[in-house]
Order: C-alpha cells, then structure tokens, then sequence
C-alpha cells in the first residue's frame, strides 16, 4: 500500500492479476484422459504393423496448455469439458465391448476406439469427441516442428513474416512501378 502520494511504483511490485494466474481447469484424472487422448490422436505407424506414441515432452506440452486454456474458459465450459472427459474416459465399455476404461487401454486400441467415437452415425456422440479434440490438438501445432509439419514457414504462429527479397520477390515495370511475381507453371 502506497503511503506517501509522490512515492512509485514498478509493475515488477506489483501482485500478478488473476488473468496471469496459471490456473488449472481439468482435474488429475481429467488430465489423465486429455495425456492419453492426445497420445491417441498423435500417435504415428511404427512400420510393424502397429502404432508408436509420440514424445512424452511434446504430449506434457500439449496438455499443461490444454489445461490452462480450459482453466481461463467460463465455468460453463469447464463444467462441460468435464462432462467431455468423464464420457470418454467411460464409454469403451459401450464402443469396444470391454470393461475398462480409456486410460487404461493400450494405444492401439485408444486410436480405435477414438476413430469409433469420431465416426458414430448419431451427431451428438460425434460431436463430443470433436469438442474434445479440437481444443486439445490446437496446442499442439502451434509451434516448432509440428508448426513446421504443416507447412508454415515461421517458427510460431505470432513471428513477424519474413519478407523474400530477391529476383522471384517482384520485379519492376518499364515505368518503375513493383509488379507482383508471375505464378509458377503448374
């Protein structure tokens, strides 16, 4: 508390607001479901017939932002992501016949059974599996070498664009004026 009028203060005392606070919206089991959904989602052939699960750090990043995006979300998006979660971590028993649950199961089978949940005929059974994965996956391909698989040339999704300087960069009419670059031949 400021006591004398004339006396400043830096941002650096000041305590962080609560938008800056790194608050958790899922619960540990929630989390749980979201690790072994994105291990599902982002897994990739091993060549043997069978699926390999991608790094462990990849998939800690995914989900802590996954987390902290749910936990500045409204309650009501809170309390339905936690709806979200609970049917998928309890619903093999319906779509695969087995009595466990969806983070117990081998990778394998997690995949089949997401491909199952995604593909359902009804809409709304469909519909939860997309409200899951979407939120859950955008982390994902925002920066790095994921960023890189699907073609953006920059290292995140806010770096400044690089501007190409050179002969295919635009060339100048008779009368000076920059002309955009020709298409390439398809």
């Amino acid at each position: 508390m400021l006591t004398n009028p004339d006396e400043t203060i830096s941002a650096d005392d000041l305590p962080p607001s609560a938008a800056d606070w790194g608050r958790s919206g899922v619960s540990a089991g929630g989390l749980r479901v979201a690790k072994a959904a994105a291990e599902a989602y982002l897994c990739e052939p091993d060549g043997a017939g069978g699926v390999r699960a991608p790094s462990a750090q990849w998939v800690r990043q995914i989900v802590e932002q996954y987390d902290l995006s749910i936990g500045h979300a409204s309650l009501t998006v809170r309390l339905g992501m936690k709806v979200i979660l609970t049917l998928v971590e309890w619903l093999p028993v319906v779509f695969l016949r087995r009595w466990s649950r969806f983070t117990r199961l081998p990778l394998a089978e997690r995949l089949a059974y997401l491909e199952r949940f995604e593909a359902h005929p009804h809409g709304l059974v469909a519909s939860v599996s997309y409200a899951l994965k979407v939120p859950l996956l955008i982390p994902a391909f925002e920066e790095g070498e994921a960023l890189a698989m699907t073609g953006f040339d920059r290292e995140s999704i806010v770096s400044a664009r690089r501007l190409v300087d050179g002969p295919s960069a635009g060339r100048e009419s008779d009368d000076g004026a920059a002309q955009a670059p020709e298409d390439p031949p398809t």
